[in-house]
């Protein structure tokens, strides 16, 4: 029997996580697959650039006359993406044991980027049936300010999006 794919973007809040609840009382394990993804901003490399001057009860970086203050050790690029997938990863693990203790099978992905334009690229990629995803569902004035990731993914896919607007009041 092949298993139809959901795709669930998360960005690690509380509000964003109660779409799985949703998810469990409407899609049966056994004919679902769930790929939970997580999409965050691209990590920065710390290079050689000066050290910031710090305030409070930090000392403050003075450099020695005619010499700048340079980082001791620069990490690259590769290193602090690496690191923060690490991290993003071990959010979405406790949501994966979770939900493979209902009986779903279930991957997850970690990409860095815009959060619309990687859900589409995933969704593409992996062939999914559905997307479900929380949203605010704010309109007017504030949708104008902010903007919409939903709103985003609609327009650029075929497929079925389910979209939960749950309590605020987590």
């Amino acid at each position: 029997m092949t298993l139809h794919k959901i795709l669930i973007p998360l960005d690690g809040s509380a509000f964003s996580q109660q779409i799985l609840s949703t998810i469990n009382e409407l899609f049966h394990p056994d004919a679902y697959e769930l790929i939970l993804l997580r999409v965050a901003p691209p990590p920065h490399a710390i290079t050689d650039a000066p050290l910031p001057h710090t305030t409070g009860a930090w000392p403050h970086v003075t450099p020695s006359p005619g010499r700048e203050a340079y980082a001791e050790h620069t990490i690259s690029l590769a290193e602090v993406e690496e690191s923060v997938r690490s991290d993003l990863q071990d959010e979405l693990l406790r949501q994966l044991y979770r939900l493979e203790q209902r009986g779903y099978r279930v991957t997850t992905l970690v990409r860095f980027g815009e959060p619309s334009e990687e859900i589409v690229a995933v969704a593409d990629t992996e062939g999914v049936d559905l997307i479900a995803m929380a949203t605010h569902g704010r309109t007017g004035f504030a949708h104008m300010l902010v903007g919409s990731v939903a709103e985003r993914v609609l327009r650029h896919l075929t497929i079925p999006v389910m979209m939960l607007r749950p309590s605020e009041l987590l």
